[in-house]
């Protein structure tokens, strides 16, 4: 008798012990210089019953990775970039997609539970989804505006460089020694007495003289030059020759729901 009723006394004890949670497995996200866990707490079953303080303190941490990732890479493509902030980018852009997802579906279902304090993570993770949609155009703007500053910079030291290679002997003008297409289609032919040709979108190539300075009473005796001939050298430049700016994207077209599909901005 004693023994039945002690068996019947550990059913009970067993059928009322609390059923504990599975913990998803942990993974460390790791952005710039920052690192913080990231699970998929929306896969537990009884997430209204795992410890809060760890949950919290996980959405806390993702908080401010996301906060320094989202502070660093905040411009917009035609602002303030350099190399390294558009490898933060695309770090985050790599390391952040499915994580994200987890942390907006664990979110939501905390809620649902009465979590409390969950306000910055969730502010921050929509503010992290938009920029991992927007991210891959917005680094392929950034990456081609700064191939772009590099060839404007690198421009005058290649121009001079020509110069310096086809300019030293004096050889009948026109004589061609660079040429150069900016990021606008701008087509501009360098020769060696200072003169250029330039052609532009819609116009044709046109002659510029090369600018010489009037002596006081003095009349100039040299003949105007021929354009014919100038314009004749630039036009046999070979195309593969000219040093090209990079082009940048097309830019990005913003529209209602309810409006037609737009063609893309130039």
């Amino acid at each position: 008798m004693i023994r039945r009723v002690l068996l019947c006394s550990a059913v009970l004890v067993v059928g009322c012990v609390k059923r504990v949670p599975t913990i998803p497995p942990e993974t460390v996200v790791t952005v710039g210089s920052k690192s913080a866990p990231a699970r998929n707490w929306a896969s537990v079953e009884g997430l209204c019953d795992v410890d809060r303080n760890k949950f919290g303190n996980e959405q806390q941490a993702m908080t401010a990775l996301l906060a320094d990732w989202l502070g660093q890479t905040s411009a917009e493509a035609d602002g303030a970039w350099d190399d390294e902030h558009l490898a933060l980018l695309e770090n985050g852009l790599k390391a952040l997609s499915t994580p994200m997802a987890w942390q907006r579906d664990s979110l939501a279902k905390a809620k649902a539970c009465g979590f409390e304090g969950l306000g910055s993570a969730t502010e921050l993770n929509a503010q992290a989804l938009r920029r991992i949609d927007e991210g891959p155009w917005l680094a392929e703007q950034v990456r081609a505006r700064l191939a772009l500053a590099k060839w404007k910079d690198a421009r005058p030291q290649l121009e001079h460089a020509a110069k310096q290679q086809h300019c030293l002997k004096a050889n009948k003008p026109p004589v061609l020694y660079f040429a150069a297409e900016d990021e606008k289609a701008v087509l501009e032919w360098a020769f060696c007495d200072g003169s250029r040709v330039v052609a532009s979108p819609g116009n044709p190539p046109a002659f510029q003289p090369a600018k010489v300075e009037a002596v006081a009473g003095k009349k100039s005796k040299a003949k105007e030059p021929d354009p014919q001939l100038w314009l004749d050298a630039a036009s046999k430049y070979p195309s593969e020759h000219v040093s090209r700016a990079p082009k940048l994207p097309r830019k990005k077209v913003v529209k209602n729901d309810d409006a037609p599909e737009p063609e893309d901005a130039p």
